[in-house]
């Protein structure tokens, strides 16, 4: 039965609710981090922000929320990363606190704790911040790395208050929350984190960015996007890593070695059409040999369809090197769309191969914000949805659980659009295009009377219908395997 141990969950109350990141924590537990009010992060008063941390699991009735408190009389805690090591739970992200009265100014620190595996406080520190970061916000991206030595790394990038300015804070911490060494990156450097790791031998430390001048990178075909290269010690700039001109990725991506030691790079990718004059957007895959030249690489979704990869982590890979990718199509750049978008979630193999695609949605205008690959097979992500329709300018928060194929919920009870197949242009002409990893099905077209019109066989992953001879207006599409119905949408022919 397709949905089993999956599940959808929605937060939803007269704010904003958001959630930013999961991180995966002991055994099939997965931990998000849900901010209310979407704005907190810029404003930083505890009035109009509220975190809490969640773990979920294969089950939902497993789910628990933390029993911490981060919204504290004179302090509010902004958690935004959480590393699980050694059986305790590393959370890191920024705080304020306020000292005279609503109409104080705000000191602003860096935060770090650790918790045991039943979530209590083993110690937490607020460290205050370099003077020349007093008037910058509290991180707006942030990553931790367990380090070779059993320390702690963190990465944050700052925005100036009042202004586009970005610094990179660098701090180390013992596994007792002291700090090391904490290091400030000019505004020059700084860029869009996206990810940080070592490198394949773990002899160097690699900040995966955009909108950076990364070292060596200066010329405009290849500036912006690639990895700082940090000393393992000192935390020193050695070099960068430049992806372009190699490929084209865009923010946001996300980098993470595989279990063969190569770097995989996901992300939304543009390529210039040149017949038509336009960017194709893309969900690009890239692996990267030890020298960082791209080895095997593959280019996912419709080319006219607007795309968006998840936003803070829109890639997992698991022990096997299996690939479980993210992100939205049909995308609107507005804070409050007044239109709907898809989701898409794929599973790729260790050699690029598509295994699973799944499109579900078209009921509100949903941001994919991060994904983990789950311990049964299937996928965790969340992220924040918003109906014009419903929502008075606020988002609702949300987590969805699929099974090992990708579904939710079963097709007679799903509370998604839930889709196996992309049938594209819509509204089309002469042509309609069929992708779906459902090979060796059958796709049928019916007038709206229930009249079969034609069928065709579904052999490859991308399929060519010739609908020529269909008069102008609206079919059904039903895809079949195995005699049973397991897709169906509407098609609009045009002229």
């Amino acid at each position: 039965m397709k949905g089993q141990n999956s599940y959808r969950v929605i937060f939803a109350s007269e704010l904003n609710d958001a959630i930013y990141k999961v991180s995966k924590g002991d055994s099939d537990e997965y931990n998000v981090i849900k901010w209310k009010n979407y704005w907190g992060g810029i404003y930083d008063t505890s009035t109009i922000f509220r975190a809490d941390i969640y773990s979920f699991h294969n089950t939902l009735a497993d789910s628990t929320r933390w029993p911490v408190n981060f919204n504290r009389p004179d302090t509010t805690i902004f958690p935004f990363a959480i590393l699980f090591d050694d059986n305790n739970y590393i959370v890191a992200g920024g705080a304020v606190i306020r000292t005279g009265g609503e109409d104080s100014v705000l000191t602003r620190y860096q935060y770090i704790a650790r918790f045991d595996i039943n979530k209590q406080v083993l110690w937490e520190y607020l460290y205050p911040r370099p003077q020349e970061l007093l008037q910058y916000g509290s991180p707006n991206l942030q990553r931790i790395l367990k380090l070779k030595s059993g320390n702690y790394l963190t990465v944050s990038m700052l925005m100036k208050l009042g202004g586009n300015n970005r610094r990179w804070l660098i701090q180390s911490y013992t596994p007792d929350g002291d700090t090391i060494q904490t290091r400030v990156f000019s505004d020059y450097l700084a860029g869009h984190i996206e990810s940080l790791t070592y490198n394949y031998d773990s002899s160097e430390i690699l900040v995966h960015a955009t909108n950076a001048h990364i070292p060596g990178c200066y010329h405009l075909e290849t500036a912006g996007r690639g990895a700082v290269i940090l000393d393992t010690v000192t935390y020193d700039t050695l070099g960068g890593i430049c992806y372009e001109p190699n490929f084209h990725i865009e923010n946001p991506y996300e980098a993470m070695f595989n279990p063969a030691g190569n770097l995989v790079v996901a992300g939304e990718t543009m390529i210039f059409n040149s017949d038509e004059h336009k960017l194709d957007e893309y969900f690009g895959v890239y692996v990267l040999d030890t020298n960082y030249n791209v080895i095997n690489s593959t280019l996912l979704t419709d080319k006219d369809r607007k795309f968006k990869a998840g936003n803070f982590k829109c890639m997992d890979i698991t022990a096997n090197g299996d690939i479980y990718l993210a992100g939205i199509l049909d995308r609107n750049p507005g804070f409050f769309p007044q239109t709907y978008d898809y989701i898409y979630l794929a599973k790729l193999d260790s050699e690029l191969n598509l295994i699973t695609e799944r499109y579900f949605g078209g009921d509100a205008y949903y941001w994919v914000n991060s994904v983990v690959a789950a311990t049964d097979g299937g996928m965790l992500l969340a992220g924040m949805q918003y109906d014009y329709k419903v929502n008075n300018y606020e988002y609702d928060a949300y987590v969805i659980k699929t099974d090992p194929d990708l579904w939710v919920n079963t097709p007679e009870n799903t509370i998604l659009t839930m889709h196996s197949a992309l049938v594209y242009p819509n509204p089309g002409n002469g042509t309609m295009f069929v992708r779906t990893t459902e090979r060796g099905s059958i796709l049928k077209v019916y007038n709206l009377s229930g009249q079969e019109m034609q069928q065709k066989k579904i052999d490859n992953l991308i399929t060519e219908v010739n609908c020529r001879r269909l008069t102008n207006g609206v079919y059904v599409w039903k895809l079949f395997k195995n005699n049973r119905e397991i897709d169906h949408g509407k098609w609009i022919k045009i002229n």
